[in-house]
């Protein structure tokens, strides 16, 4: 649960706009109109015993269904952006960078003053 708000927190934390990055839709609206304009994203999808289910779109179309949480789907998604050599959303630049550098700690020497802000706070804290 912890992770899982934490994501859905670190936009906003960051002052970015993720509103075309989780959408959430009803199980009946699937279908074309709700990916569109989503280049990168998860859908997200109440389900019927008060869970959630969660797709990855990728270039408007769901390309993995059914994914258990968030953190998962965040993971694979990350995964499939680096496996096709997909840029991250120009609107979220931040986010992916700090699930990149800090999170999988891939390439953390260089980064952004947002982003090694953030970094000493969180090892500030763990000290």
């Amino acid at each position: 649960m912890k992770r899982k708000i934490v994501l859905q927190g670190l936009p906003h934390y960051l002052s970015e706009d993720a509103s075309d990055f989780f959408k959430e839709a009803e199980a009946t609206d699937i279908d074309d109109r709700m990916t569109a304009g989503m280049d990168v994203g998860i859908l997200i999808i109440p389900g019927e015993d008060d869970g959630f289910h969660y797709s990855v779109v990728l270039e408007e179309q769901i390309v993995l269904r059914d994914v258990k949480d968030l953190p998962h789907a965040v993971a694979l998604l990350v995964g499939l952006i680096f496996g096709l050599n997909i840029t991250y959303p120009k609107k979220l630049r931040y986010t992916f960078e700090i699930i990149q550098k800090i999170f999988i700690d891939l390439g953390g020497d260089r980064c952004s003053m947002k982003v090694h802000g953030l970094k000493n706070r969180l090892l500030r804290k763990t000290l």
